[in-house]
């Protein structure tokens, strides 16, 4: 990871995504909490050395698992880990907040625009980390918009979309609905 900081740095990349990480050993709540110490400790060095090279580090908000623990699939845990972090941000995905019954306004209100520094579109039925162009599953665009709005967000908005058959018809729909909200 240090490496991909350095090259982000020489390419003039403002920031560097990661997955904060799954615990795949045990279901003891002890196993958890040293697991979230050791990934704490990781994002700890690692923000060190973005700051140095003038990069970002960012930590990617997480699909929900079923008996893994995910680090990252709350809300509460990426506060956690920025509250102690100096420097960290937030890549937040859309459609990952939006599986397993999760609201993405709720989440992108209790992590604040001061925290999310890009922001991943993507679409999805609410069971399956699908891709979709924003508009094509369950997320209430309207909505999210309006808190994104509310929230202060300022930074990118990148489509993280399946290709599918035509990736350029793809890119075209996602660019004609960002420009329905954007005028």
């Amino acid at each position: 990871m240090g490496e991909a900081l350095y090259y982000a740095s020489l390419m003039g990349a403002g920031f560097v995504v990661l997955h904060p990480g799954t615990w795949e050993g045990s279901d003891d709540p002890e196993a958890h909490i040293e697991f979230r110490q050791r990934v704490l400790a990781s994002l700890t060095k690692l923000s060190e050395r973005a700051e140095k090279l003038g990069v970002k580090l960012l930590v990617e908000n997480m699909v929900p698992t079923g008996r893994r623990f995910r680090l990252g699939a709350r809300a509460e845990d990426l506060l956690w880990l920025c509250k102690r972090v100096r420097g960290l941000g937030v890549c937040f995905d859309a459609g990952h907040a939006n599986i397993g019954g999760g609201s993405p306004t709720s989440w992108l209100r209790a992590l604040g625009g001061e925290r999310i520094k890009s922001l991943h579109l993507n679409d999805n039925d609410g069971r399956a980390d699908l891709h979709l162009v924003p508009g094509k599953g369950s997320i209430d665009w309207a909505s999210f918009m309006e808190v994104l709005e509310c929230v202060g967000y300022e930074g990118p908005l990148l489509f993280e979309v399946q290709g599918g058959e035509d990736p350029l018809e793809m890119a075209r729909e996602a660019l004609r609905w960002l420009r329905s909200w954007r005028g």
